[in-house]
């Protein structure tokens, strides 16, 4: 009798913490109830739109003196007042009226017309008819100036110069994909051991200059104050951008990216978003959170959300048995939901930001639940009431998503181009031109760090990451990342101090257990200079100057053979300071030929 009444018992406490649990999703919102919140969620709007594009307006008329960062800014600002108005308004006609005229005074004529023909399509207003069809006309003048006369345009160019027919024999080694891992080449493999933890690790001999990843990012997510620049769903430059039909807060380069957000995520996440990004969060960062939404939300519509969380479950109860099981029993499918969510968290190192978490993952279930049609099979509305049908559930919705953020705080990558002029990694913030937004790639997530890398990543159109190596690689050695700090412009103890104060981690890589340095002596240059005297000379020497060599086959099998000979001849502290050129050269001739464009000109040539 006294059992039977202590489970009563149990159970009746069990269910008030559950109810608790269910009436703290469910509150959490409240604060969207107050008048200046609401005023901050961003919508749609005919005069918002109206302001932003007038207030460039005079940014754009009003400064005679220009730059790449005012035009960047510009730029930015019409993409605001693109996104800000209604569909099909004529705000919008207006908003690309105006940006067009900033591509044509770029002197981007192609672009320019993009943003005619779509204004012309929306305007009513013969007075805007006539000004687009006057600049209409210009553009293509312009254009066809630029035809008649190749020859002046390429000798005022000296960028064009440098990427023009020696680059397209530059050919780079074929990916072959591994069987295994696709995403991968079949010169890598997944290995685990107990000190490090799953890693990959070369299954023959790697050659500098070899791709060994080419992965689509599962989720990515811009800069928020980048977002009416670069394309929510690839983070390409969107000179063009369109926007969202009914959200003010998705920029898109194409009409593709458009459609693939919509049936991937964005559907869902467009009634969400707005919340997020609202004035309670103006202070937080809060590109892990919508990244941790699209994430959840991608999953559920490619997978049923049943299937999710009979994954998570068996991920979350089983942790290390069925996450080796995964890594080498099946083949590793980059976009599945399992894949994603099995990589690691360092939960343990995260216990102070619990209390941001909880309330961050029951935001997003109350959200999804509240504006969207994600988990309605959860809600039944009686009278205006909204009650929860299975709270035991929609709580294990509420961990998962906890998961999913602390899976991303330590596993995305930051978007980064080659633009970034940032003299230390640490220096190296939102501000910086190079970078873009995060993403997300659970392949390359399993990279670990090394402060003398063997590899370097790029992004690409498509929210593409290629991972390839810089230097050689012996048969089972692992292939390492950086982390940001590397042995080249940071010591041992800086090293050490930053990684354990982002990552949680002391580095026992070679270069820090060696204390590595990055001085030469005398005899190691005169050696290196006996063994290849003609690089040398005509390289080595000319180091600083790498983005100016030639760029085609044969300066790159020079580079392959310079690094394979110091790494031959040298022991890996003089090999690794030794091949520092042909690291830069492989890592320039990447981003030359793989790297979307999205140089913002100085200096514009048409008014």
């Amino acid at each position: 009798m006294v059992d039977a009444m202590s489970d009563d018992c149990f159970i009746a406490f069990a269910n008030d913490a559950l109810k608790k649990q269910i009436d703290d999703i469910l509150s959490v919102s409240d604060i969207f109830e107050k008048k200046d919140v609401k005023d901050s969620i961003i919508r749609k709007s005919s005069k918002k739109s109206d302001e932003v594009r007038k207030a460039c307006n005079q940014l754009f008329v009003g400064k005679h003196s220009r730059g790449q960062e005012d035009h960047t800014k510009i730029l930015a600002l019409y993409s605001k007042s693109i996104a800000l108005a209604p569909k099909d308004s004529e705000e919008l006609a207006l908003a690309y009226s105006n940006r067009s005229a900033v591509l044509k005074h770029l002197n981007l004529p192609e672009k320019s017309l993009i943003d005619i023909h779509r204004a012309l399509e929306i305007t009513k207003s013969d007075n805007l008819k006539l000004k687009l069809l006057t600049r209409k006309t210009n553009c293509l003048k312009i254009n066809d100036e630029q035809d008649l006369k190749p020859s002046d345009k390429i000798g005022n160019d000296k960028q064009f110069l440098l990427v023009t027919a020696p680059q397209q024999k530059l050919k780079f080694p074929v990916f072959t994909p591994s069987q295994k891992i696709p995403c991968a080449a079949e010169s890598v493999t997944i290995a685990y051991n107990e000190s490090i933890g799953r890693h990959l690790i070369a299954t023959r001999d790697i050659k500098p200059g070899e791709v060994i990843i080419a992965e689509e990012g599962y989720a990515v997510f811009p800069k928020i104050k980048k977002m009416y620049l670069f394309c929510s769903h690839c983070l390409t430059f969107a000179w063009n951008g369109i926007p969202c039909d009914n959200c003010a807060l998705a920029l898109y380069c194409s009409e593709e990216c458009k459609k693939k957000a919509l049936e991937e995520y964005h559907d869902v996440e467009c009634f969400i978003l707005p919340f997020l990004l609202s004035k309670p969060f103006e202070f937080v960062d809060v590109d892990v959170i919508a990244m941790t939404a699209r994430f959840f939300i991608r999953a559920v519509k490619s997978e049923g959300l049943q299937n999710v969380l009979t994954d998570s479950r068996l991920i979350d109860d089983e942790d290390g048995l069925h996450m080796e099981g995964l890594l080498f029993n099946e083949i590793y499918d980059n976009k599945k939901f399992k894949f994603c969510y099995n990589l690691l968290t360092h939960e343990e190192h995260t216990k102070q930001k619990i209390p941001a978490q909880e309330f961050y993952s029951c935001l997003l279930v109350n959200l999804l639940i509240k504006h969207t049609r994600l988990l309605d099979e959860y809600k039944i509305i009686s009278d205006g009431d909204l009650r929860i049908t299975n709270p035991t559930e929609v709580l294990e919705i509420k961990i998962s998503l906890a998961k999913i953020t602390n899976i991303l705080a330590v596993n995305i990558h930051t978007f980064q181009g080659s633009l970034c002029d940032c003299n230390y990694f640490a220096n190296c913030n939102d501000t910086c031109t190079g970078k873009r937004g995060q993403i997300f790639a659970s392949c390359t997530s399993l990279i670990n760090h090394s402060c003398h890398p063997n590899i370097s990543r790029m992004f690409m159109p498509q929210r593409k990451v290629v991972v390839f190596t810089t230097c050689p690689v012996k048969k089972g050695e692992q292939l390492c990342d950086t982390y940001g700090p590397t042995v080249r412009y940071t010591n041992k103890i800086q090293r050490q101090q930053y990684l354990q104060n982002n990552y949680n981690f002391t580095c026992r890589c070679q270069a820090c257990r060696e204390n590595w340095s990055i001085e030469l002596n005398k005899s190691d240059l005169t050696c290196f200079k006996k063994l290849n005297p003609k690089w040398y000379k005509n390289r080595y020497l000319k180091a600083d100057s790498v983005q100016d060599w030639t760029y085609n086959e044969k300066t790159m099998q020079d580079v392959v053979k310079a690094s394979e000979l110091a790494y031959n001849s040298f022991n890996q502290n003089k090999a690794y300071v030794l091949s520092i050129p042909c690291r830069d050269y492989i890592e320039h001739a990447f981003y030359k030929f793989y790297e979307d464009d999205c140089h913002v000109p100085d200096l514009c040539v048409y008014m």
